[in-house]
């Protein structure tokens, strides 16, 4: 069963009385009964199709199959209690309903209806809404050489730092886009990182891309590709087989390394640098366009003890 842990609302408690309601058994048993055999994957459960439309369409046929009517592309206009009903207006007409289940999201997707338009309504029910940030997003980061790195995905630790402490850390699947840094370990810390941000306080993440690895043992290790077991190789080649080739050229260059010189002549306090990093860069990141900058920092977690 999922601890509180695994919630990041002001009141994580708040989600203990569902689950002892619907816990995690009946949820699996309901989804695998209306057609989604579930598969764990990092510890998640995903659909066995591995398309998360899936879910989307195995409940849209359920709710047809129990008589659930589905209206689309209609704007609510009002919502008066009448007696025992709810009258809601809407540019397509009237509805009257005897309870109302608000689904309809804050203002991450505009386009698909969730642009707070819903709050108004929510409010003049008696509900107390606290302050709105993103949660669940990626780090937008402005680095040019993120392009390059598009599509690359790996295992990493992130910790995230708020003034200076840490505040949280999540393992899992990073994934390298275009613009920064995606994938469910930034998803989990977001939430943190913009409540933060609203609060004008400093942020900024840690990645640690060999999280099985201690300072020593990436030390060493890096000793023994580019000395040891050289075999003419160049400091481009010698990344060869640990991670990403496009990764590697990015951080050895970050880390002041020429990519094409003999492995066997990067001067040790250049690999110690290259160790120290976990061949890290500092970048700033944006959280999204209304909020302030995000700074993520890659690199080796036990990097930070002194030098």
């Amino acid at each position: 069963m999922q601890g509180l842990s695994c919630y990041r609302g002001e009141n994580p408690a708040f989600a203990v009385p569902v689950f002892r309601q619907f816990d995690q058994k009946k949820t699996v048993a309901f989804f695998r009964e209306i057609g989604i055999e579930p598969k764990i994957k990092n510890g998640y459960y995903y659909p066995a199709s591995e398309q998360a439309a899936s879910v989307l369409d195995v409940l849209r046929m359920e709710a047809a199959y129990t008589g659930v009517k589905e209206i689309v592309s209609c704007e609510i206009k009002a919502i008066k209690r009448q007696g025992d009903f709810f009258l809601i207006r809407t540019g397509t007409g009237d509805f009257r309903a005897k309870s109302i289940i608000f689904a309809t999201g804050l203002f991450a997707s505009p386009k698909s209806g969730s642009d707070g338009s819903a709050l108004p309504y929510i409010e003049h029910f008696g509900h107390h809404i606290i302050d709105i940030v993103p949660a669940l997003v990626p780090l937008q980061c402005r680095q040019s050489f993120f392009k390059m790195l598009a599509g690359i995905r790996a295992e990493v630790s992130i910790r995230l730092y708020i003034n200076g402490a840490e505040t949280t850390r999540e393992r899992g699947e990073l994934q390298l886009t275009d613009y920064g840094i995606s994938g469910i370990p930034v998803f989990q810390i977001s939430r943190y990182a913009t409540r933060a941000l609203k609060q004008k306080k400093q942020v900024y993440a840690q990645i640690d891309f060999m999280p099985d690895w201690s300072f020593g043992e990436v030390n060493d290790l890096l000793k023994l590709r580019f000395c040891m077991n050289a075999h003419g190789k160049d400091a481009s080649q010698a990344m060869i087989g640990l991670c990403n080739k496009k990764l590697a050229e990015v951080l050895l260059k970050e880390a002041g390394i020429d990519l094409h010189i003999p492995s066997k002549k990067v001067p040790e306090k250049q690999l110690t640098r290259l160790t120290k990093t976990c061949v890290s860069t500092s970048q700033e990141a944006k959280i999204s366009r209304r909020h302030r900058s995000v700074r993520a920092v890659w690199t080796h977690a036990r990097s930070m003890q002194p030098a």
